[in-house]
Order: structure tokens, then sequence, then C-alpha cells
């Protein structure tokens, strides 16, 4: 997990925890939304097969059924430098965070 969090050719190695939008990790530049909150840096590993081994057993324990790759997220990997800590705060996105997704639970969005 820590040799893929920093290599170049993952699309979402290591750097700075972001805002929380969805845009942190794409091309229109969510990666500059670093909040002074976040001391953390972060990275996912959606490839390796270390982390396909942890979701499928996340499946298992969970009692999901057969794996289904497209029904599972990246494992997150958190670093932090001596220092850095936990500040707790809330994730959410606005209602209106884009268009290419509901955003709002009110209209049976998830959020």
């Amino acid at each position: 997990l820590i040799r893929i969090s920093t290599a170049d050719e993952n699309p979402y190695k290591m750097a700075p925890s972001t805002a929380g939008s969805h845009k942190g990790w794409d091309k229109e530049g969510g990666r500059d939304q670093v909040l002074s909150t976040r001391t953390s840096m972060n990275a996912f590993d959606i490839s390796s097969t270390t982390a396909r081994k942890i979701k499928q057993r996340a499946f298992r324990l969970l009692r999901m059924g057969r794996y289904v790759e497209n029904m599972a997220d990246g494992i997150q990997i958190l670093r932090y430098e001596l220092g850095q800590a936990y500040i707790s705060h809330e994730d959410y996105f606005p209602a209106n965070q884009s268009e290419d997704y509901n955003w709002n639970p009110e209209k049976g969005g998830a959020n």
C-alpha cells in the first residue's frame, strides 16, 4: 500500500487532504482546496493485489455476497507527519455541488 500510494502511475497518489470535494482528484482543480484543519496527506489504492484482498475481505465480513469491484471504493491511505493530528470535522457536499450527481438527500440523492 505504501509503494502504490506514492507511485507516479497512481492517479490518486499521495497529496495534501482537500476540502472534501469530489473534484479533489480530477482535472477541475480540486486539489487546491486545501483546508488548514486538514493536516494529513492521503492517497487511494484502487488496483493493487493488497487493496483487492482487503476489499474482498470487507465484502465477506459484511456478508455482502459475491465481490463486485465496481461496488467497492479504493482503500484510502492517510499519512500524518510528526506534529500533525486528526482534527474533528464534518464532511458534506452542497446539494448543488455539481450537475453530474444528485447530492441532495431531500431529492433522493446521497451526501
